[in-house]
């Protein structure tokens, strides 16, 4: 059976809705806050001026509806 939260996430990059860069493109990350999912880091793009925040889920957090709202409203 296909895992349909996966293929959610694969297909919104695919589509453009969420972007990919290469870990090594981000500088040492600064905690910027905890939350119920995990982490938020902030990052410097190493090949621009461009400041990034990336979420950092837990392991034992899946993909539930709460959170493929949030990750749609950023």
């Amino acid at each position: 059976m296909t895992n349909v939260r996966e293929e959610w996430l694969k297909k919104a990059i695919s589509d453009g809705h969420i972007t990919c860069i290469n870990y090594n493109k981000f500088s040492v990350p600064i905690v910027i806050g905890i939350g119920g999912f995990g982490k938020v880091l902030k990052y410097e793009l190493s090949d621009s001026e461009l400041t990034a925040a990336l979420k950092c889920l837990k392991v034992d957090t899946s993909l539930d509806e709460k959170l493929l709202h949030h990750l749609r409203l950023i």
